[in-house]
């Protein structure tokens, strides 16, 4: 969060310079991020809302002490609940979890109890962690379930549900996170209702606590889960508690998109360096933390070592970490390889992996379970 705020103020205070238009575009704009662009430049006009939209009230929150998912085990009285809404009242259903791993182990669970009474139930699991090709085929299908107003319905998935997907639903069962990111899971809910209410029905945000506050940062889930209350929520509601979470964050982290950007203006680094960096410097741009950064890899299911297969649509994301683990763990990477592709005259690199992965689920990370503790059972 830290670096892509100071970031994009960097980059607004170079465009600015520069005289080129642009505009930020945003459902949960914390007042403390305005303040900030507007520090460097009072020239800025706005910010412009949907006041009538800000007062819809699409869904109410309840909020729990307890975990969704722990290290041992799933609550089995959400689960339970999330089957009768599927097999009696037949409704649209979002799960989402702040870890990949967690979702997977959501929807196992949750799969396996469906097919009791259902050999091919309408669920779908999605995070970041599949083949660009596959995560395009689950978008168009969710997307279907979506437009053909498919009942029931349910989807397991973690915050990349938070952008781009024009989708609703009846009720979301999600872990804690921060303001602006409930703000976007919020969006997806009764999506364009005006009430929380409908049909006799009420439409749900219930969100329980995380087993540990990573991905975000520990003070963001304490801010929020302080400000938060139980009740319906109206999209201006939430910005004032994106608001309150952010009213004393502060933003330290010094940005080198400036001095690169200076460097690169005629000659400079190249692409590569400030991506990649190398092991003495590190990337020049840093956008991510460190615990969090990732690179593409291809699954071998997907490669099997033709280079033909080497291609964007087989690339998927993964954190760097589990490379340094396989390497700590084996003196050397014994489940990622760098293979080529002939370009031309060219030799294009790539880098494979032996991880076990399915289109359905992902990766099976057991591989490299010394360092991932995972629920097995429902509690």
């Amino acid at each position: 969060m830290q670096n892509s705020i100071e970031h994009l103020v960097t980059l607004f205070e170079l465009l600015k310079k520069m005289r080129i238009p642009h505009l930020l575009m945003s459902g949960t704009l914390p007042e403390f991020f305005i303040k900030r662009v507007k520090d460097v430049n009072d020239e800025y006009e706005g910010p412009f809302q949907d006041t009538d939209g800000l007062r819809f009230k699409p869904f109410k929150i309840e909020l729990s002490d307890e975990n969704l998912v722990a290290n041992d085990g799933i609550k089995k009285e959400v689960i339970k609940e999330i089957i009768e809404n599927y097999r009696d009242k037949r409704l649209v259903q979002y799960i989402i979890l702040n870890t990949v791993e967690r979702s997977k182990l959501v929807y196992k669970v949750l799969k396996k109890r469906l097919e009791e009474f259902d050999k091919n139930p309408n669920i779908i699991l999605y995070h970041s962690q599949f083949t660009y090709g596959d995560r395009g085929e689950k978008e168009r299908n969710i997307l279907n379930f979506n437009e053909k107003k498919l009942r029931p319905f349910i989807l397991v998935a973690t915050q990349v549900i938070e952008v781009s997907l024009d989708i609703s639903c009846d009720v979301i069962y999600t872990e804690l996170a921060p303001g602006d990111a409930l703000g976007q899971r919020g969006g997806r809910l009764n999506r364009k209702g005006h009430t929380w209410t409908s049909n006799g029905a009420e439409h749900l945000m219930k969100i329980f606590m995380p087993e540990e506050e990573k991905p975000y940062d520990p003070a963001l889930i304490l801010n929020t889960k302080n400000a938060i209350n139980n009740g319906p929520y109206s999209y201006l509601r939430l910005k004032n508690v994106c608001d309150k979470v952010y009213s004393n964050y502060q933003l330290t982290t010094p940005t080198a998109l400036k001095n690169v950007f200076r460097e690169c203006s005629l000659f400079g680094y190249s692409p590569h360096e400030i991506t990649f960096g190398d092991e003495d410097r590190g990337r020049l741009v840093q956008i991510r933390d460190e615990e969090v950064q990732k690179f593409d890899v291809i699954p071998w299911e997907y490669y099997n070592g033709d280079e033909n297969n080497l291609i964007v649509e087989n690339q998927v994301k993964v954190p760097i970490w589990w490379y340094k683990q396989d390497e700590k763990e084996h003196g050397e990477a014994r489940y990622f390889e760098r293979v080529t592709k002939n370009v031309g005259r060219k030799e294009k690199y790539y880098w494979a992996t032996r991880i076990p992965y399915n289109k359905e689920t992902g990766f099976d990370v057991k591989v490299l379970s010394s360092c991932l503790p995972l629920p097995s059972a429902i509690i």
